[in-house]
């Protein structure tokens, strides 16, 4: 802040306060930010990317859209692709969703994420096949990137989902247990853990990890419209946790 008051026209710095924001997950916060980078730099794809993704995590989906377009009529990528496929999953629209997600992979082929996130969407439009295959692919891709780091939790995450969604719940269970031992902070390792514990039948301890994934800066807008846990929207802890006044 005292950088951009020294040069208030110096759109980096902006960008550097918004890109501070999001990753400490102060997401509105984030977006205002980016709003501003872009009224000095409209042409700034990056920051369109940006500000897509803040508005992603706040819930405004329809703007993230536009944000995300905006971005890639400047320039595609695979994130901007790949954030626009989340932002129709989370709208419903499943099929839009994997239609995106399939551009996003034409850039990262290997993204073991991606292939997680089409697997999803294709789960919900009801392709049964393709998201088997989906699911086996980011298993796989996950699997080779174990095997340079044993440690990289977000692979460890991404396989323990990929196995649950391919029926092998005791693995599922073993790896996501795994990927808290080491990350135990990652907000996303609770919240795979709140899928799997929830696919298995375990819903109070589904609900206790939807909690340690709220207590860890995971968004609670995402958890409202979260189509894996759309079942919970009518128990009373899942509701309480979630709360206007519990919201960010």
């Amino acid at each position: 802040r005292h950088a951009m008051l020294a040069q208030p026209g110096n759109w980096r710095l902006v960008n550097a306060l918004g890109t501070f924001y999001f990753s400490t997950g102060q997401f509105a916060e984030a977006a205002a930010a980016f709003r501003q980078v872009i009224f000095l730099d409209p042409e700034n794809w990056q920051t369109q990317g940006n500000l897509g993704s803040a508005l992603l995590m706040t819930g405004h989906f329809a703007d993230a859209e536009v944000a995300l377009r905006k971005s890639l009529e400047i320039n595609a990528t695979e994130t901007s692709y790949s954030n626009l496929g989340i932002v129709y999953y989370y709208q419903g629209d499943f099929t839009k969703a994997a239609e995106t997600h399939r551009l996003a992979l034409q850039f990262a082929p290997r993204s073991n994420v991606v292939w997680l996130n089409l697997g999803d969407a294709l789960n919900f439009a009801g392709e049964e096949t393709g998201a088997q295959a989906a699911f086996e692919k980011a298993a796989q891709l996950s699997e080779d990137r174990l095997e340079i780091n044993a440690g990289d939790s977000a692979a460890i995450e991404t396989l323990a989902w990929a196995k649950a969604m391919l029926g092998d719940r005791e693995q599922a269970a073993d790896l996501i247990r795994r990927a808290i031992a080491v990350a135990p902070n990652d907000p996303y390792a609770h919240y795979y853990d709140a899928l799997i514990r929830h696919r298995a039948g375990d819903t109070g301890g589904a609900l206790d990890a939807i909690n340690a994934a709220i207590g860890r800066g995971y968004s609670k807008t995402m958890l409202r419209v979260e189509p894996y846990l759309a079942d919970l929207h009518g128990q009373g802890r899942f509701v309480a946790m979630l709360t206007p006044d519990n919201a960010e």
